[in-house]
């Protein structure tokens, strides 16, 4: 057993990014200021970067050519099945340095390689083909994953491929969706609605789904809330984070009574109500007895008039409170919105 695979690994992070030798004329451009640096100590950061780029870029094609890539993570994979623990399962292509443990070969994060635009990117999205290979890898091997978070702000022309995984991953995803009790979803620039299909597969077989965070999908307020609450097989959420959706209050309102005696901790953020937040709001109040963590943030209604500069919904965040009756009857208490010149009204679509 590889010696950093022990029943302390509560999570497996799996980057999609690919880094090729290629890039290298990019990274140390002619008109490079780095040409011109005089400065040993810039200079050496500026040249191990450079390196830890290469040796990456160097091992990750070393491993796709040997095909072990599988072989790999499923052994992994095994590994961890042996303890009993909630397992978290990552995709995400945001590299960051969590607790000095880097994500990618040798340590090479992306945040210290920023092109990002089409004609200077560094990196090389694999996104279809890493979902695919560690979910594989996940019930070849019997290993319960409880937790799976998605993550990608990709721009769509850098990628694969626009959906989260191909048809032929469908029964693995079947055979996951069960046991998983968490499900976060922050997919920037995919195809809204290829990834509304995959989300919907896996909400309609997490029969044990505990905690949902749908923060994007597509474009902000590309999609009604609805489409995705259809499909939630779940009956006892305990904690939902939405976000950039737009929904009718009668639909939110069916949906928390499902959960009205399991929720517990409910945040939204950036979503467009076709109704009343002070409805919504009194509703909630008045019957998820369980609440006693609710949140909410740019938040518009059919009150919201931009052309007469109104306020956004009020913003709040009781956080584990004793009492959210009283905390929420103090959110309505707030007098109505009025007009004013001196309100600067948020593009929620920036």
């Amino acid at each position: 057993m590889h010696p950093r695979i022990g029943p302390q690994v509560q999570a497996v992070i799996l980057t999609p990014l690919r880094a090729f030798p290629e890039a290298l004329s990019i990274l140390v451009p002619p008109n490079s200021p780095i040409h011109q640096e005089s400065d040993p100590e810039k200079i050496k950061a500026y040249a191990t970067m450079v390196h830890h780029y290469l040796n990456r870029a160097y091992e990750e094609t070393e491993l796709e050519q040997s095909g072990d890539t599988m072989k790999l993570l499923t052994a992994a994979f095994m590994s961890l099945g042996k303890y009993d623990r909630r397992l978290c399962l990552s995709v995400s292509d945001v590299e960051n340095n969590i607790k000095e443990a880097h994500i990618g070969a040798r340590g090479c994060l992306s945040s210290n390689i920023t092109l990002q635009i089409p004609e200077t990117n560094v990196w090389k999205m694999r996104w279809e083909e890493t979902v695919g290979v560690s979910i594989k890898a996940v019930t070849n091997s019997g290993c319960l994953v409880a937790r799976l978070s998605l993550e990608s702000y990709t721009n769509p022309e850098h990628m694969d491929n626009a959906g989260l995984w191909s048809h032929d991953l469908d029964g693995d995803i079947n055979l996951l969706s069960p046991n998983m009790t968490a499900f976060d979803v922050d997919i920037t620039c995919h195809g809204t609605d290829a990834v509304l299909k995959s989300v919907k597969q896996v909400l309609s077989q997490a029969m044990n789904l505990n905690i949902l965070t749908v923060q994007q999908i597509g474009p902000p307020l590309s999609f009604d809330f609805a489409e995705l609450s259809s499909f939630i097989v779940s009956d006892s959420l305990e904690a939902m984070n939405l976000s950039n959706v737009w929904c009718k209050e009668s639909d939110l309102v069916m949906f928390f009574n499902t959960h009205r005696d399991t929720l517990e901790h409910l945040w939204l953020y950036r979503i467009r109500i076709v109704g009343s937040w002070r409805s919504l709001v009194q509703w909630i109040r008045l019957n998820l007895t369980a609440l006693h963590t609710f949140g909410m943030d740019e938040v518009l209604d059919d009150e919201y008039q931009p052309d007469k500069n109104d306020e956004p919904v009020p913003a709040c965040n009781f956080d584990e409170v004793d009492d959210m009756q009283a905390a929420l009857q103090g959110l309505l208490a707030k007098p109505e919105r009025k007009e004013s010149d001196e309100v600067e009204v948020r593009d929620l679509n920036n």
